[in-house]
């Protein structure tokens, strides 16, 4: 009864499409994006044990963002890692002594590699989705009949992914050696995280409502030369990422080359806000423009 005002077409058309098929299909993303939320706030606040807590939880809801951790390894948050092994040593055990042993690992044994292959569906907007989508030549409305996809286009796409993740992390450590901007680090990685899993699918992106908001916080403290289309890049993306309106067409409009060019536009935005974040000064380079010349 809570949820049926949602289930209203008008009701729909004024909220992020992903926080309406969250509650529609009764999905946690929406606790997953708290916890993460309330991790990068607890990192600004200076409390690791309390952000520590935020992502393994997070962790044990979804295994995505296990992938954080790679950012306090690159930053060397030795209290961060070590309170992060500790509370997810403490999840785990709790789970075993609820559930049972057998149930953790046929989720390792099984179900992870199977979803670490990717769900071929028109609702998944990841990266490998979109490759393996493109050696079919056409969006698949229904997982039955499909051909099989062969393992080294598999192995592909996990090295596509992990090329963009560790690439985004050497990128960090290029740009930047301390560990100063690692809030704005967590935002973009977040990012990279739903472009590279093997299923994100539309619902998932409600974690890019963090780095939306973040975005267009950055953007409107920053007036640099190609603002105006930083802007309107900012605005397409969220657009394309916060409608569904090119699923109707795909479900409704049979053809492959349209079906595979809209399938292609929530990958391509998160690619164009993970462009916009790169091209956002940081703290010591925003202003540098205004500093004073050298005198003669």
């Amino acid at each position: 009864m809570f949820f049926r005002p949602f289930r209203h077409e008008r009701g729909r058309r004024i909220f992020f499409f992903a926080f309406v098929e969250t509650l529609y299909q009764g999905q946690v993303d929406a606790l997953v994006l708290l916890l993460w939320v309330m991790g990068i706030y607890f990192v600004d606040s200076k409390a690791p044990i309390w952000s520590a807590f935020c992502f393994a939880l997070a962790t044990m809801i979804k295994v995505s963002p296990v992938l954080a951790v790679g950012i306090f390894l690159l930053r060397r948050q030795w209290r961060w890692l070590i309170a992060y092994a500790l509370w997810m040593g403490a999840f785990l055990g709790v789970g075993v002594w609820q559930l049972g042993w057998q149930n953790h690992v046929l989720w390792f044994s099984r179900v992870l590699p199977m979803l670490s292959g990717g769900v071929l569906y028109f609702a998944s907007k990841s990266l490998p989705t979109l490759v393996v989508n493109l050696y079919l030549r056409q969006v698949p409305l229904d997982v039955r009949n499909l051909p099989s996809i062969p393992a080294a286009l598999v192995s592909l796409t996990k090295g596509l992914s992990l090329t963009l993740y560790l690439g985004t992390l050497f990128y960090f450590w290029k740009r930047c050696p301390s560990a100063k901007n690692l809030v704005h680090e967590l935002a973009v990685i977040s990012l990279v995280i739903l472009l590279t899993s093997p299923e994100s699918f539309r619902h998932h992106y409600l974690q890019a409502a963090f780095p939306l908001l973040y975005l267009w916080v950055k953007l409107k403290e920053w007036a640099g030369p190609r603002s105006v289309l930083h802007w309107a890049a900012l605005a397409l993306s969220s657009v394309a990422i916060g409608t569904v309106f090119p699923d109707y067409v795909i479900n409704f409009v049979r053809n492959p080359l349209l079906d595979l060019s809209l399938s292609s536009l929530v990958a391509a935005a998160t690619i164009v806000l993970i462009y916009i974040a790169s091209a956002v000064p940081l703290p010591d380079t925003r202003f540098r423009q205004l500093s004073p010349l050298p005198h003669s």
